[in-house]
């Protein structure tokens, strides 16, 4: 049996012959990773075969492979040797070359945390540990796309109550206090305002008045910082600072 090729074209045309004719980037039909499960002449375990597909010299595997973390985590979670191996790849292909992969991946971690929550009894240790730095490590990433994809994110799984206090005082806070510094890029500043207004009204007022709002109100008083200080005020306008108005 032929060992399944890198080329997406022909990889479309082994899954149809394994009766996947419905198979695509954007099918919900099944599970993204099923090619995984296709016997080849590689011989290898699927363990194996994941590694070696999510980190192929062809993009678009490492593309399925950070589409389908979910059902990856669901073949694996069983075994905790398994387990920590897909961390390990996940932590790995968090740090590929391509954005769309990373970008990919990103949109996973919310449904793949929720997994985790409600099937690890060290969910806390292990979403802190491995998860939480890939989201707060690509609010900085060079790719505009991947920011804005790490954003969202950081924002569903705060709205959702799936990062601890200590994580957010530790990890988040700091890399938005890092991105407005006054030698950080203007376009990094204006970011980090946006994501502080968006965060102020999910997190505790101690932590805004703490840590968030000392910063703001001194980007938004930099007569030089025009983006910023629209950023900030539109954020106002919006009622999205409302929590940091209460706050002061």
């Amino acid at each position: 049996m032929a060992e399944i090729p890198l080329y997406f074209v022909d990889l479309q045309d082994d899954l149809d012959d394994y009766g996947f004719e419905d198979y695509g980037p954007d099918c919900d039909s099944m599970r993204v990773t099923a090619f995984l499960d296709i016997p080849g002449q590689d011989n290898l375990p699927p363990l194996t075969r994941l590694e070696k597909y999510a980190f192929s010299d062809n993009v678009f595997n490492r593309q399925i492979i950070a589409r389908g973390l979910l059902d990856i985590f669901r073949d694996f979670s069983n075994d905790e040797e398994d387990f920590l191996t897909v961390m390990a790849i996940v932590v790995r292909l968090s740090e590929d070359a391509e954005p769309t992969v990373r970008t990919e991946l990103m949109e996973q971690i919310p449904p793949v945390a929720v997994f985790l929550q409600e099937n690890r009894s060290n969910f806390p240790m292990v979403f802190s540990e491995y998860l939480i730095p890939i989201v707060v490590r690509y609010l900085t990433d060079p790719n505009n796309q991947v920011r804005k994809s790490s954003q969202e994110v950081l924002l569903i799984l705060l709205e959702q109550d799936l990062i601890f206090q200590h994580d957010v005082e530790n990890k988040v806070c700091p890399i938005l206090l890092a991105l407005s510094a006054p030698d950080s890029d203007d376009e990094y500043k204006a970011e980090a305002v946006n994501i502080i207004c968006k965060l102020a009204s999910v997190l505790s007022r101690s932590t805004v008045e703490r840590l968030l709002l000392p910063r703001f109100c001194e980007l938004c008083g930099d007569g030089k910082l025009f983006q910023v200080r629209k950023v900030g005020m539109s954020s106002f306008t919006l009622g999205k600072f409302t929590a940091l108005r209460h706050a002061e």
